[in-house]
């Protein structure tokens, strides 16, 4: 079980780069100010095609509702969003498999953003713990596979170092609803 994504990182650089935004440091001090999907932008994230949940290799990157008024930063946001609503569609389908209790550990590319690390927790309306390991997902599979031969040595600690927690907007996670649902949308009037 799970859902892989292409985008993220490359979305990220690709925006960067692209739109000659500012410093990445003055770039996160403007989405911090931003407000949900308030640019009114929809964006299918698909640079290198799409993973999960629908795996289409044929799809690319969409932006629909760009006008004279929309700022580079706008883009960025939405672009941002856009991942983050990609993983609340992977979320909203793994979640009723989850332990009710379950925590979201957040490692990679997102960790390089406060601002978008936040913006996930909000779509998501769930904590998002930052998991600081440098190989994140290959300690966690090695880990399952440790344990399944019965080989698991309990003297290594098995506790991720974790950092800061991103706790969630219950008014952004309304808007990102709203926001994911024109997602949808896009994604069914372009690629059925």
């Amino acid at each position: 079980m799970g859902g892989a994504l292409t985008e993220g990182g490359n979305v990220h650089e690709w925006l960067l780069k692209s739109l000659r935004l500012p410093e990445p440091s003055e770039c996160e001090k403007l989405l911090l100010q931003m407000k949900p999907a308030a640019h009114g932008l929809s964006m299918l994230p698909f640079f290198a095609g799409e993973r999960a949940p629908g795996w289409r290799d044929d799809a690319s990157a969409t932006f629909h509702g760009i006008r004279l008024n929309t700022k580079p930063i706008d883009i960025f946001h939405a672009g941002l969003e856009a991942v983050a609503l990609r993983l609340g569609q992977i979320y909203r389908r793994l979640s009723p498999l989850a332990h009710p209790d379950h925590r979201i550990l957040a490692s990679g590319g997102f960790l390089n953003s406060p601002a978008w690390a936040q913006i996930i927790a909000n779509v998501l309306g769930k904590p998002i713990t930052a998991c600081l390991e440098p190989e994140a997902t290959s300690r966690g599979i090695a880990w399952l596979a440790l344990e399944s031969m019965g080989k698991l040595d309990l003297s290594i600690p098995q506790s991720p170092e974790l950092g800061c927690t991103y706790e969630p907007n219950p008014d952004a996670h309304l808007v990102y609803q709203e926001a994911l649902l024109a997602q949808e949308d896009l994604y069914k009037k372009l690629l059925g």
